[in-house]
């Protein structure tokens, strides 16, 4: 079972929730906001002199548009009410997905109030660096993918022991 399945909270109310708990932990320059066309949502936003832009992929209608319903008996079902299921199907998608960002966003500003962690650490792949029009993770995306495909790994990569010294 997914985070927030079968929620009722629309996106509407949960992208307010978004807004409202970035302004009170202090950012500025917010902007939320989606490309349909790409599945993209973003939620951008200035947060002590670091930009952050976070992007949520969002459930695509064409992998709901062709979807054939599961309930029971849907075999009966008119084409009328095929096409209001995957629509319903589609939208708690979309429901489901802006809750989990508002719990994202919700942990990850917890932590940094509490001073359990940083801004940076939380947010690394999502800053966004002066003078770059991408985020962090963007940019190290092929680094980071050739380096995991040519270097040895193993469960745990942990430094090397070190030598006890004598009567120790």
């Amino acid at each position: 079972m997914t985070y927030a399945a079968g929620t009722t909270v629309s996106v509407e109310n949960s992208r307010a929730e978004v807004e409202r708990l970035l302004r009170k932990r202090g950012a500025r320059q917010t902007t939320i906001g989606a490309d349909e066309d790409k599945g993209i949502a973003h939620v951008l936003f200035v947060l002590d002199g670091h930009t952050i832009r976070l992007e949520l992929p969002l459930p695509q209608w064409s992998a709901f548009e062709k979807k054939d319903p599961t309930p029971p008996g849907a075999w009966q079902w008119s084409d009328s009410r095929r096409a209001k299921w995957r629509t319903d199907q589609w939208e708690q998608a979309q429901k489901e997905r802006w809750r989990a960002v508002v719990l994202l966003l919700k942990a990850k500003l917890e932590l940094i109030a509490l001073g359990v962690s940083t801004i940076e650490r939380e947010f690394l792949a999502d800053l966004i660096l002066p003078g770059q029009r991408e985020t962090v993770g963007r940019l190290l995306a092929d680094t980071i993918a050739g380096l995991a495909s040519t270097e040895p790994g193993g469960p745990l990569l942990l430094p090397p022991a070190q030598p006890r010294e004598a009567g120790a």
